[in-house]
This record gives structure tokens, sequence and C-alpha cells, in this order.
């Protein structure tokens, strides 16, 4: 399989995230959706020079999760 001139542009994390869906089994439109959304934040990202502050919102969920155990 040739790369082409656009995947040697991607970055890394999308390429990881693209191969999870084919493992999940995603189908294609699923595919063109979650690499338009990584696409324009990864745009967005690489433009602004704030300091990114990130909320991970299942991380919160999953602490409370074990804790009832």
């Amino acid at each position: 399989m040739q790369k082409s001139d656009n995947d040697c542009k991607r970055h890394p994390t999308i390429t990881r995230c693209l191969q999870h869906l084919c493992v999940i089994g995603a189908d294609e439109k699923t595919k063109q959706i979650v690499y338009m959304y990584l696409e324009a934040l990864y745009r967005d990202l690489s433009a602004s020079t704030e300091p990114l502050e990130i909320e991970y919102p299942f991380r919160e969920k999953h602490k409370k999760e074990a804790m009832d155990v």
C-alpha cells in the first residue's frame, strides 16, 4: 500500500485514530466525519498560540464509577 502526499502530512494521532476506526468496523462515512473534525482541530491548534486547556469528560465519570465499586 502506497502512502499518498496527504498521508505524509497527516498527524500520527489522526492516522492512529483512523486505524482504530477500521478495527472497530466503522463505516466510511463515520471515518470521513471523524477525520474532518480531527483535521480541523489540528489546524486550529497549530495556528493558535494560546495555551491549551484540555477537559476529559469521561475521566471524571470513570473515576466516580471506580469509587462506587
